[in-house]
């Protein structure tokens, strides 16, 4: 009577173990970081400014400086002629209306009549033969939010901050769209320093337009990770920013940074160059506080997300804890054996063996980089990805900034990347106006990729801005 008895609540026992479990996972809402990552990119899309009207390229003539018609006057009809990122906010299950996203993804379109006829400089650059020149329209910019490169619907502002305070701009579509759902939001402060964190958007090239490659679907939304390195507030204006190591390219301007619970806790803005060689690009945010101020100012919904899970959770977690300790002390005393005991060390020395494990994954080999051989760079080496990095003075989209008055450097010169399938390098010079050169003294033709080995050379402009690429 006594063994079925025991056998009895054993059965019992087990139940209630399997019970108490999946209670604790339903409970606390048990994810894995990817899964929270990857989900938080189906709230991020692509805005892009689109232009409607008549354009000309007028370049200056380097010797007269007069404006010169490069190009006959082109009609253009919605073309995208600069993109960003952006997110969607509001109630949590609802489909969302409002998406922020920095002010300068939109400037065009705020400076230049929201809509309305007017002349504009869309972009400029440099001709094969080193012209200068500005590509002029006159006709209306429109926004547009594109789900899928084929599948787009206009935005409009609702409220900015422009890029010398907040830099921060909502936008409203027409009606809600089940083709996204909003993110949720939270506030980190200095005790966050040293979390991880992801930057999400759609990374553009140097000149940030579209080419016929572009696919902006949500599977194309890349996602790099990093750390917090500091929350500062700018000087002056009070705004705070994240600065942290997580890599963005032009195109991920707006788009969120996340944490491993994939909450938003800013809006990935731009990067600098450190003056210390050793720490090389850092990259800022806009703190997600500044972000709630204009969602409350003008009434939008929006769902703030818990870095540890809910305190429902939490509390159903703790009694399910509970249960089962008194059913485990029930049952070592009516079997007076310590099987129960010797099994749960056994299944505690799995548990602390599988998060030494997890704890080896922290490790990160070191890849691609290009070292500066230029004296004013004192040995500078920046890291080198599948996305081009931009190369010359303007410090807004260049990764190696060169100062200004740097004998032969253009804005953007020049951009770099790394063929994972060919383990090489790609140098594209960008129409600057003295030349990317390989060591051998070769020209290379503008915007013609040119493959390089590792230990390669090239320079730009003048031989004293030599760049080395590299296997770190």
């Amino acid at each position: 009577m006594k063994t079925n008895k025991k056998k009895m609540i054993k059965k019992v026992f087990a139940l209630l173990m399997s019970l108490c479990c999946m209670l604790s996972l339903v409970a606390c809402g048990k994810k894995d970081e990817n899964s929270y990552v990857n989900d938080a990119k189906g709230g991020v899309v692509v805005v892009a400014e689109c232009f409607t009207g008549q354009v000309r390229y007028i370049g200056i003539d380097p010797n007269t400086n007069d404006y010169i018609a490069l190009t006959d006057i082109m009609n253009w009809d919605g073309e995208v002629f600069a993109t960003g990122s952006g997110f969607f906010v509001g109630k949590d299950k609802e489909n969302p209306q409002y998406l922020l996203t920095n002010y300068h993804v939109c400037a065009s379109y705020i400076e230049n009549g929201r809509g309305t006829d007017s002349e504009i400089e869309l972009f400029s650059g440099y001709t094969g033969d080193g012209i200068p020149y500005i590509a002029y329209g006159i006709g209306k910019v429109s926004l547009r939010v594109y789900y899928d490169e084929d599948d787009y619907e206009e935005a409009f502002v609702v409220d900015s901050r422009d890029d010398d305070h907040e830099d921060l701009c909502l936008l409203k579509i027409n009606k809600p769209t089940d083709k996204r759902h909003a993110l949720k939001l939270e506030s980190v402060d200095s005790s966050d320093v040293g979390k991880t964190v992801f930057a999400i958007g759609y990374p553009g090239i140097s000149e940030n337009s579209m080419t016929s490659g572009s696919k902006w679907s949500m599977d194309d939304v890349t996602i790099t990770r990093g750390t917090i390195s500091s929350i500062r507030t700018q000087e002056a204006t009070g705004v705070k920013r994240i600065q942290n190591d997580a890599y963005i390219n032009h195109g991920n301007s707006g788009g969120p940074l996340v944490t491993d619970k994939g909450n938003v806790i800013g809006l990935n803005t731009n990067s600098q160059r450190t003056s210390t060689a050793s720490e090389g690009q850092v990259y800022y945010a806009i703190h997600i506080d500044q972000a709630i101020d204009l969602l409350k100012n003008n009434n939008v919904p929006y769902t703030m997300g818990s870095a540890s899970g809910s305190k429902i959770g939490l509390i159903i977690g703790i009694i399910v804890a509970v249960a089962v300790i008194i059913i485990a002390v029930i049952c070592i005393l009516i079997s007076k054996k310590k099987q129960s005991a010797g099994s749960g060390n056994v299944a505690s020395t799995k548990v602390n063996k599988s998060n030494k494990n997890a704890n080896a994954d922290n490790s990160h080999a070191r890849g691609p980089i290009a070292r500066s051989l230029a004296s004013q760079h004192n040995g500078l080496k920046v890291s080198v990805g599948t996305d081009p990095i931009i190369i010359g003075r303007d410090p807004s989209v260049c990764a190696i900034i060169y100062k200004e008055g740097t004998v032969g450097v253009s804005g953007k010169h020049c951009s770099l990347r790394f063929d994972l399938q060919n383990q090489s390098f790609v140098v594209t010079d960008l129409g600057s106006s003295y030349g990317t050169f390989l060591l051998n003294g070769t020209k290379l033709q503008p915007n013609v990729p040119c493959n390089l080995k590792v230990g390669d050379s090239f320079y730009v402009g003048d031989r004293t801005n030599i760049i080395q690429v590299e296997l770190g």
